[in-house]
């Protein structure tokens, strides 16, 4: 919701026109000292000839009376018709033809004559949601759109305060930088109410610690207690008065952990008040952790993520986390059963895959979690490179690219101290990259000399959107015919193919040829298990130490998404027995395979024969079967090669 700004003696109305009996009304709400307007209605009172003027407005906290003022023209008089401390009047009807109504509402308490009091904590034992004695903790919101609450952030004498009316409930977020209140021992704040606080009144607080996930999910490992004050409590809270409550966060009893704040509640009555000074604070000196907790979970789909450290997710193979050219020493300390990188004496780190390069087609955002114990100034930087080595795969070769984004106090979520910062950089922010194809390394610089990394990985957020199909044919191969023996490429010549989708049972896919750009390709729909037969003429590939083809997937992929590819030798009798002298092996490729299953992109998949586990021989290959769990796909260059041939192809990890 919108934060007004309001200053003091500075007036605010309201007009609204309304049609009554013989009158047509122009209704001024005036409140004294711009607190909110009462909302004025007219409307009819009695019946026939005794019929009056209903004037009925809302109650203004804190307003010790109402005066009720009419004129019969702009520029007339003004007439006092009554001063009464009710919200309503009936009166009769005037002559004239219109006839202009407003209501002051005035009260000397209606609002704080000066700020609260300056707090008196050590600031090194305090950690401050809203005050401007203290350095400010991340707030989310002070008043969540899910709340029914309405906030006005005033100044009072120069002094910032926030002013809650019709407050049913409001909720303070500070999600996206959890608090971790274990060495805190109280929860402080300055309230001043122009309402009753006598019982049956009552002002609740409640805090809300959201667990290791990071989300409230209304079980699991949330937890959240409340508390009620009033002029009986302790500490106490009266009215016209600012009053300062000191609570032991040992009193909220239900709130068994306090690693991970994420909310703070008010609710309840009186229904407006002015609060400042909000911050939790500790008795003792804060000795800073040596450590911190767990880094929050990650939420997203596995289907979208790519990552390279993360207990949450299958693992792209990393070379190294320090390599040996940088100046940063590195230990992996395992936080409750959560490990993460600890770099110290950091001046840069380098994180390098150059053995599996990462492809990033496809993937809009880099992220990490970030914590560290140094003391962040405005000019403090965390700063992340990214290194794309190119089509060469080397660094130095020509066309490699790079590019370093910044983060500091004035990001979102701004970098600070003890708390766990997630931070999300776009790709497209990296604009010094030429290229995301080859991604080798990943630098971790600035001033940070310790600080602690975990949840590392590269993600789709669901903004990319791939064509429907195709847009042009598969990459040409530029293997050597002779070093070849091709089911189907229009780059090679081709031995016969019994069937494309067999009769055999459970085969129910249906295959068509499809020509782009004078390209021939299959289009298999409907697949889920697919026989690809060449029995009657069976392939001895026992020269051959690859299987070469190029998928396009056009449907969306889960984490259930898989395309699986099974070789099958009949042995020396050239028939399917179950036995004897057949074998088979299998290799299965997931969204979080190295390679991965992409979506929307010509995949070329370069398999080494050897991966096959089972596949003992390969002297009598009789059929490819394909099962699939996107029921789609296009493909083409199927073909297998031997070694004289094989590139220096990157290192493959399957999930079997």
């Amino acid at each position: 919701m919108p934060v007004r700004q309001v200053m003091p003696g500075v007036p605010s109305h309201a007009a609204l026109r309304s049609v009554c009996a013989l009158s047509l009304a122009l209704c001024l709400v005036h409140p004294l000292r711009a607190l909110e307007a009462p909302h004025l209605s007219i409307g009819l009172a009695g019946e026939g000839l005794r019929q009056g003027v209903l004037l009925s407005w809302s109650a203004v906290p804190g307003t010790d009376e109402y005066r009720v003022y009419r004129k019969f023209s702009p520029q007339g008089a003004s007439e006092l018709l009554a001063t009464l401390p009710d919200t309503s009047l009936v009166l009769t009807p005037g002559s004239q033809s219109m006839t202009f109504y407003w209501v002051l509402a005035s009260g000397a308490t209606s609002w704080p004559d000066t700020p609260a009091p300056v707090p008196v904590h050590d600031p090194q034992r305090v950690i401050s949601l809203f005050s401007e004695s203290y350095f400010p903790w991340v707030v989310d919101t002070w008043s969540a759109p899910w709340d029914q609450a309405e906030l006005t952030l005033l100044d009072l004498e120069g002094n910032a305060t926030l002013l809650y009316t019709q407050l049913n409930y409001a909720g303070i977020e500070f999600i996206s930088a959890p608090l971790d209140a274990r060495l805190l021992t109280h929860l402080h704040l300055d309230v001043w109410t122009p309402g009753p606080t006598a019982a049956p009144a009552e002002f609740r607080i409640k805090l809300v610690d959201f667990g290791a996930n990071g989300v409230w999910n209304g079980g699991g490992d949330d937890v959240e207690d409340e508390l009620t004050f009033n002029e009986l409590s302790s500490p106490a809270l009266g009215s016209h008065g600012w009053y300062g409550l000191d609570i032991p966060l040992q009193d909220f009893s239900g709130l068994v952990t306090r690693e991970h704040l994420a909310q703070l509640l008010f609710s309840g009555d009186p229904d407006s008040v002015f609060v400042d000074n909000l911050y939790f604070w500790s008795e003792n000196d804060l000795q800073p952790p040596d450590q911190p907790p767990p880094a929050p979970i990650p939420q997203l789909a596995v289907q979208n993520v790519l990552s390279l450290f993360s207990d949450s997710y299958p693992a792209w193979p990393v070379d190294t986390w320090s390599a040996g050219w940088d100046q940063a020493d590195l230990e992996t300390v395992v936080l409750q059963g959560n490990p993460a990188l600890h770099y110290t004496n950091l001046s840069w780190a380098g994180i390098e895959f150059i053995g599996h390069p990462i492809d990033a087609w496809g993937l809009s955002h880099l992220h990490l979690d970030l914590w560290t114990s140094q003391e962040v100034q405005p000019d403090t930087e965390f700063v992340v490179r990214l290194v794309d080595f190119g089509g060469n795969g080397v660094y130095g070769g020509g066309d490699d690219s790079e590019h370093d984004v910044a983060w500091n106090s004035s990001s979102q979520p701004p970098l600070q101290a003890f708390s766990w910062v997630g931070i999300d950089i776009p790709l497209a922010q990296f604009s010094g990259l030429a290229a995301t194809e080859h991604l080798a390394q990943l630098l971790l610089l600035g001033d940070l000399s310790d600080c602690w990394v975990d949840n590392l990985y590269l993600y789709d957020d669901g903004s990319f959107q791939p064509p429907a199909s195709p847009l042009a044919p598969a990459p040409v191969p530029g293997l050597p015919a002779m070093h070849v023996i091709s089911l189907f490429s229009d780059s090679y010549p081709d031995v016969p193919v019994d069937a494309w989708s067999s009769d055999l049972w459970p085969d129910m896919a249906d295959v068509s040829e499809v020509v782009l750009q004078g390209n021939a390709m299959k289009l298999y729909t409907n697949l889920e298990f697919a026989v690809i037969d060449f029995a009657s003429q069976p392939i001895s590939a026992s020269g051959m130490t690859h299987i070469h083809l190029d998928l396009w997937i056009p449907d969306a992929l889960d984490s259930q998404s898989v395309v699986s590819l099974t070789l099958i030798d009949f042995g020396a009798n050239g028939v399917w027995d179950g036995g004897g002298d057949d074998v088979e092996g299998q290799l299965s490729l997931t969204p979080q395979s190295v390679p991965p299953l992409r979506r929307g992109r010509w995949l070329s998949l370069e398999l080494p024969l050897a991966d096959f586990e089972g596949l003992q021989t390969t002297d009598h290959l009789a059929r490819i079967v394909i099962t699939s769990g996107p029921d789609s796909l296009y493909l083409d260059n199927l073909y297998f090669y031997d070694g004289c041939a094989a590139r220096s192809a990157t290192p493959l990890v399957y999930f079997r």
